[in-house]
């Protein structure tokens, strides 16, 4: 017997064979989740990456693919705005290599399936860093990536997102093995993961990362004064953290600087935004319950919550907040346990409440929660996160929200606070296998078979609610829309049809609890390998996830969005270089289809514009005949006829039609007559006044150097010889000086030579741009140059090169000291 259980507390085999038994695992889960997508030639569909991610990928793939350098300018969509300095996503990030030797449909979903994988071992690694056995490790890695919250990610086409809370573990597992050994070359990994976090270009959650990294130091620092006394116990650490983080944001400057530059500068971003778009998209008390529960309030097309819609879930997954839970209650009296669950009722009370109590039940919510941090010892870290997550994600649900917006540098530029459950789930998901680890340590005890049987108290009381949830669904939906959403109004259908998928989320959510029982009661039992009993915690975490995961998982054909209609083949027949608009009231159509054809359009979707583009197009100026017109706007889809002079109805297929504007200027030509006028309101104004020839003239907003205005002389052709984003060549042909007229929104990047001397490129009709050419025949040059982006890959290349040589020298070292085969 006592050789049994020596065999069972110990696991499986040893060392590495352990490590590699449990990457295997969550590699064969990995690819049976996924196995509709890995086994096909199907692309994995998510609504911001059809089309709108998809074109970006495929523009990107294409361009690196036949001219060997990335695309720095994207001018299929919105006239035209910078593809790295605008964040067109990640470019820049190493796994986008993918695109050079498999189809865009492809590499998209295989980056997002390969990084819910190491999703997975990161959070073994970090867990393992922390010293938590292999089997429970392994159950807060299977928790972490097959978590909804992660999952969910990839229907709403989220992919930086994703990355971000893939790598976030990988970043804490160097920092917390810098923190042990106090050696460099783990704060020098720390930083190579922040640079990785820069690059997938979703600098909002790694800046969260950020935060939670600094916060960790702190605590590490405050338990030093019990570990270790002298001048280096604090000074030591602090410096090699700054080093880390500076060689991390070195290594990301590529993508930060330019994109900084650009959002401060050019974006509608520019100087912050209001408070009410910071914190729309942000959880709502009924998606509080829904952590626990997603089919409370639901998602996808059965979602009745107060957010448009939702096209994910934030649920970190039961299982894991049971056991997250339930390590801290192994660590509190009862008193305290009583404090802390009385603090989330207080919590959730503040937000459906206003005035004098909210600020009451807040106060109580965080001195109770104050009290239990304070308690918590080694899980304090996890916990305070998992709190302040809450309440920021909450947003404006609660005054507390206004301290992070207005008090931490950089808030005012971010929005959708519900994006920090990322930082909830890593708690959530870091106690879980510490509380998974606790469980194993205590087998066949007589405690852990109490801890059991209060669990399955929690059970049968969960079970008479639930018989009482089911016996009094018309009070409890009337309940909630008099007490907690009082705006519930035409919704409560949607609430009534939903309650069935409710109550059988909340039977399974007790099956799951009662399961978490089971195996704590099996850990009692000495002829049960404790290995075993915490590996159908495992089993439990899998179970109670993927239902949920699967609703997000859809694969799709790219033949059955991409394809050619009947106005497509129309337009491609056109070999000159134009713009189109649609203006169908389909997503397909208008939000970046057609560019994936290569057709330019003047609309489409990007959620960092150029801030010029949305003010002339402003206030509907977006279809204002001189507006389509300066873009070389030659054809407009719409559903509805046109009867507007100067448009041709073309072609008319599945009620769209489409329509050529036989006004629309060429995309360069050279003019000789203009204005004028600096102030930025009074030159748009003017561009709009019936009197003013925009065909003729145009409006500077600084004056030439040696060039007058020339009313007399009309409009001279220019030829566009090569147009791509990098890089665009027009042929002039005049008999006197003038300014060549681009149709492209105007960026300072952009850099001219008029027959190879340099030559200035000025801002025209407020969002246009200009070159002044000399008499004759001229070849006029503009190439897109970003310093910033070049300073930054400067920087950014040498310090990959200092992480990559000393990652390779460790590696080598490390060989040689084991032999090459030791453990």
């Amino acid at each position: 017997m006592k050789k049994r259980e020596a065999v069972g507390r110990t696991g499986w085999a040893d060392g590495r064979m352990q490590d590699g038994i449990v990457l295997a695992v969550l590699g064969v889960l990995t690819v049976i989740l996924f196995a509709g997508f890995l086994f096909s030639d199907r692309m994995l569909f998510g609504t911001d990456t059809v089309p709108t991610g998809y074109m970006a990928r495929k523009v990107l793939s294409e361009y690196l693919v036949n001219e060997g350098v990335l695309p720095l300018w994207n001018p299929y969509i919105v006239g035209g705005l910078p593809f790295i300095d605008a964040l067109h996503g990640d470019v820049l990030y190493p796994a986008t290599l993918l695109n050079l030797v498999m189809p865009a449909h492809r590499f998209i979903g295989m980056k997002l399936v390969l990084h819910v994988f190491l999703a997975g071992v990161c959070m073994y690694a970090f867990l393992r860093a922390r010293k938590i056995g292999r089997t429970a490790a392994a159950v807060g890695g299977l928790g972490y990536m097959f978590a909804p919250y992660l999952v969910s990610l990839i229907y709403a086409g989220h992919d930086g997102k994703l990355y971000v809370t893939s790598l976030l573990p990988l970043a804490f597992c160097c920092l917390e093995k810098g923190l042990r050994s106090l050696r460099a070359f783990y704060f020098a990994m720390m930083g190579g993961s922040i640079g990785l976090l820069l690059l997938t270009s979703h600098v909002q959650m790694a800046s969260y990362v950020l935060w939670a990294l600094g916060l960790y130091l702190v605590f590490d620092l405050a338990g030093r004064r019990e570990r270790q006394r002298g001048p280096g116990a604090y000074g030591r650490p602090v410096g090699l953290f700054v080093f880390g983080v500076a060689l991390g944001l070195a290594l990301g400057l590529v993508q930060l600087l330019p994109s900084y530059i650009y959002t401060r500068a050019f974006s509608p971003r520019a100087g912050g935004v209001s408070y009410e778009f910071a914190t729309s998209w942000s959880l709502h008390p009924e998606e509080i319950v829904s952590l626990a529960i997603p089919q409370f309030v639901h998602y996808l097309g059965d979602y009745w919550g107060r957010n448009p819609f939702k096209l994910n879930c934030e649920a970190p997954g039961l299982v894991l907040i049971v056991l997250g839970n339930l390590a801290l209650c192994l660590l509190w009296t009862r008193r305290v346990a009583a404090v802390y669950f009385g603090s989330l009722v207080a919590f959730f009370l503040s937000l459906v409440t206003g005035g004098a109590l909210q600020g009451v039940l807040i106060a109580l919510a965080l001195s109770g929660f104050a009290v239990s941090i304070w308690r918590a010892r080694g899980l304090a870290f996890y916990l305070l996160v998992a709190v302040f997550a809450l309440f920021y994600s909450v947003g404006a649900h609660t005054p507390v929200y206004k301290l992070f917006f207005y008090g931490i540098p950089g808030v005012k530029f971010f929005r959708a606070p519900s994006t920090i459950m990322m930082l909830f789930l890593f708690s959530m998901a870091s106690m879980a296998g510490v509380g998974a680890g606790r469980l194993e340590a205590m087998a066949g005890s007589k405690e852990v078979r109490r801890v059991a049987g209060k669990i399955l108290w929690v059970v049968a009381g969960g079970g008479v609610v639930l018989i009482a949830l089911a016996v009094g669904r018309h009070g409890i939906v009337g309940f909630w829309e008099r007490v907690v959403l009082p705006e519930m109004g035409a919704r409560r259908a949607a609430v009534e049809m939903n309650y069935p998928h409710f109550l059988r989320g909340y039977a399974v959510a007790l099956a799951l609890v009662a399961g978490v029982a089971l195996c704590a009661w099996l850990l009692g039992d000495r002829r049960v390998r404790p290995g075993w009993a915490v590996g159908g915690l495992g089993v439990l975490v899998v179970l109670g996830s993927w239902p949920v995961d699967r609703d997000f998982i859809l694969n799709i054909r790219v033949g059955d969005f991409v394809r050619r209609d009947g106005i497509t083949e129309r337009m491609a027949g056109d070999r000159s270089l134009f713009r189109v608009l649609p203006l169908t009231g389909s997503q397909i159509y208008d939000r970046n289809y057609l560019p994936i054809f290569g057709f330019q359009t003047l609309n489409g979707f990007h959620d960092n514009r150029l801030r010029i583009f949305d003010e002339i197009t402003g206030e509907g100026r977006l279809t204002h005949p001189r507006i389509l017109d300066l873009y070389n706007t030659k054809y407009v889809i719409t559903g509805a006829p046109i009867s507007a002079p100067g448009f041709e109805e073309l072609e008319v297929r599945d009620k769209m039609r489409l329509y050529r504007n036989r006004n629309a200027l060429p995309r360069a030509f050279v003019v000789y007559d203009f204005e004028v006028i600096e102030d930025e309101g009074r030159a748009l104004e003017r561009l709009m006044e019936p009197d003013f020839d925009y065909r003729r003239r145009v409006i500077l907003d600084t004056r030439p150097r040696g060039l007058a205005p020339d009313s007399t002389r009309a409009p001279t052709p220019a030829t566009v010889e090569a147009y791509g984003p990098n890089r665009i060549r027009i042929r002039t042909e005049t008999d006197a000086p003038g300014l060549l007229f681009i149709g492209d929104n105007y960026f300072p990047y952009w850099r001219a030579e008029v027959d190879g001397a340099p030559a200035e490129v000025w801002r025209c009709d407020y969002a246009f741009r200009a070159v002044p050419v000399p008499a004759g025949t001229r070849e006029v040059v503009l190439r897109y140059r970003s310093d910033p982006l070049i300073a930054g890959g400067v920087v950014s290349g040498a310090s990959a090169a200092l992480i990559l040589g000393w990652l390779v020298a460790h590696a080598v070292r490390r060989f040689r000291r084991t032999g090459g085969g030791g453990q």
